[in-house]
């Protein structure tokens, strides 16, 4: 399923409603001021035609700049396309080496030639979207090849044995004067 940006639908609702209600209020204003017997109401009222298209102007550019920005926002740069060919692969191919997750492993080796230079450069100019296409699958890869690592976990029995070993060790500390004295001095508690 195709992503569309919620800004995007927005601008589009906002485009459509303000072509819609711009047009019709334009219409309105043009057909009152033909009806109008003075030459000075009928030039007051172009002005103010005028002056609402230069204002319906400046929205319309205004949503054309939301366009804009979600369009770059999905290109990927020069700088970006050399970084991902000579860095984030060979980054990502040791990272599964090291973690073992040769499923991976395989998928980014097969995934490796699309991300060259010129066949990002080609493909962004027939209108592929690698950030959404490459981009989020890798972060899921990634995501779980993390998850499969074992979690570290302490039981309770662990810890009430860390704990009694920790006792046995102050009692053992305060029988010595000179680590007793040190302990003292570190807590800044003489």
């Amino acid at each position: 399923m195709d992503y569309i940006s919620p800004e995007l639908i927005r601008a589009s609702g906002e485009l459509a409603g303000h072509v819609k209600k711009s047009s019709e209020a334009m219409w309105d204003k043009i057909q009152a001021s033909k009806k109008k017997d003075s030459q000075k109401e009928t030039i007051s009222d172009l002005e103010e035609i005028i002056q609402n298209l230069i204002d319906d102007k400046n929205e319309l550019i205004q949503i054309a700049q939301v366009y804009d920005e979600e369009i770059i926002a999905q290109k990927i740069t020069e700088e970006e396309m050399k970084y991902i060919s000579e860095t984030i692969i060979p980054l990502l191919r040791e990272f599964f080496e090291d973690s073992g997750d040769n499923e991976n492993l395989e998928n980014l080796e097969k995934l490796s030639p699309l991300l060259s230079k010129d066949t990002i450069n080609i493909m962004q100019l027939i209108g592929f979207n690698f950030k959404q296409a490459i981009g989020e699958p890798l972060t899921d890869l990634c995501a779980a090849a993390i998850r499969k690592q074992k979690p570290i976990t302490v039981t309770q029995e662990e810890l009430l044995k860390a704990d009694r070993e920790k006792e046995r060790e102050f009692y053992k500390m305060i029988q010595n004067e000179e680590a007793y004295e040190r302990f003292l001095f570190l807590t800044n508690q003489k």
